[in-house]
């Protein structure tokens, strides 16, 4: 190996080099979370579906009354098996094709849900995306009812309940589980790092109504229950949680 006889002179660039600047902070995305039943919606979807099941002899009065009786249970706060629910109906509506099911849950968020979107829902929904905010639903609730909900009411996504489809019918299984409970907040971090990537998003807002939202409540930087009902609201009280009344306004009285 041989070395030149005088050093080399180091050679100068024609313009000093700018400074590298260190990257910018990435400003999180923020995220606003909505539970469906009884905090957008003034009561259950799955007691109205059922009532309108047996309106159109759809449904036996048996499985109807069983459904009936989850929900007063749950409202009372007492143990309750969502799933349970789920297959009662479904398997109600094995006869039916998925195009055939969807079409009845359409008629029956057009005809009756969408009366009852509480309108301080909306306004909240608006007000989230005119901060900036991503809004989405996370729901156990249907995929076909939460389409059009999404859909009614201005939120840009939503997690809901998929259900399993064979030969063109829905077979009364899930796929994966249900967003309810805990896997509220699972499924919302899931969805959240699939779509906006880990570490670059942030739950500012969360809204709910049952002691069962409470996880995903305890996600967000400014938590709300709505209109709760006994144990969300003890929890709430305790943590210092905004408790809002989202009930449809009283009508006047004519005359």
């Amino acid at each position: 190996m041989s070395f030149p006889d005088e050093p080399v002179e180091p050679v100068e660039p024609d313009e000093p080099l700018e400074p590298v600047e260190p990257d910018e902070p990435v400003v999180p995305v923020r995220i606003a979370a909505f539970d469906f039943d009884g905090t957008i919606l003034e009561g259950h979807s799955p007691v109205c579906m059922v009532r309108r099941l047996v309106s159109r002899r759809i449904i036996p009065y048996g499985v109807a009354l069983k459904v009936l009786w989850w929900g007063v249970r749950y409202r009372l706060r007492l143990p309750v098996n969502q799933s349970v629910v789920r297959s009662y109906i479904f398997a109600s509506l094995s006869h039916m094709s998925v195009s055939e099911v969807d079409a009845f849950m359409t008629e029956l968020y057009r005809l009756e849900l969408a009366q009852l979107i509480r309108p301080k829902a909306r306004e909240a929904i608006l007000a989230c995306r005119d901060a900036g905010e991503k809004t989405v639903i996370v729901s156990a609730s249907f995929r076909p009812l939460l389409a059009q909900a999404a859909s009614d009411v201005g939120v840009d996504w939503f997690i809901c309940t998929e259900m399993e489809v064979s030969e063109g019918s829905y077979t009364g299984h899930l796929l994966g589980e249900a967003p309810e409970g805990e896997q509220k907040a699972i499924q919302l971090i899931r969805w959240a790092d699939a779509t906006f990537g880990p570490g670059a998003w942030e739950l500012t807002h969360a809204f709910g109504d049952h002691y069962s939202d409470e996880s995903l409540l305890s996600l967000a930087r400014t938590p709300v229950a709505i209109n709760p009902e006994t144990l969300l609201e003890k929890t709430a009280r305790k943590r210092g949680w905004q408790i809002l009344d989202w009930s449809f306004e009283p009508k006047e009285s004519v005359g």
